[in-house]
């Protein structure tokens, strides 16, 4: 059925060339987890990694926060709505700051670039599709890292950010 090999193994006609081998200058091998400029402590350093996008995320919530209240405080009657996002808003900013106090423990400074003040602002359907951006970013991180708690958080997150997202729009 099959035809058989009818040329000599590239690896026999390798070995049979040892003196064009010792000639060559042997390269050495790659190691792709050789990289320059991680840290030698990798778990810290991805630890790390991961404070700094919830780190993110804190910020976008205290905008929608800040943003929130504003809203609240121009509003000529009190909207329940509102008022039950801010409130979310507050518990999802402690459980965020509580899990970056976790994973970067006291004296390790966060490397973390802002979004400029231009970034800020906006609508609050555009700070809610922003911070639901970071929560997904902060799921993929956590989830490669297998980070469970992490991941349910920003699952909870995404959830709440999309749900007020809707009812803006429905608004």
């Amino acid at each position: 059925m099959y035809e058989p090999i009818r040329h000599k193994s590239v690896h026999t006609m390798r070995e049979s060339a040892p003196m064009a081998a010792a000639a060559r200058p042997r390269t050495a091998h790659h190691n792709s987890s050789d990289h320059t400029g991680v840290p030698a402590d990798r778990p810290a350093h991805l630890r790390q990694q991961l404070a700094g996008h919830l780190d993110a995320l804190l910020s976008a919530t205290a905008e929608l926060r800040r943003a929130t209240a504003a809203a609240l405080d121009a509003a000529p009657a009190p909207d329940p709505a509102l008022g039950g996002q801010r409130a979310d808003l507050e518990s999802a900013a402690q459980r965020i700051g509580d899990r970056i106090a976790e994973l970067s423990p006291a004296g390790e400074p966060l490397r973390v670039r802002h979004l400029p003040d231009s970034a800020a602002g906006g609508s609050l359907a555009e700070l809610h599709a922003r911070a639901h951006t970071l929560a997904g970013r902060v799921l993929v991180v956590a989830a490669a890292q297998q980070d469970t708690a992490t991941a349910m958080l920003a699952c909870t997150r995404m959830d709440a950010h999309e749900a007020a997202c809707r009812a803006l729009r429905a608004a």
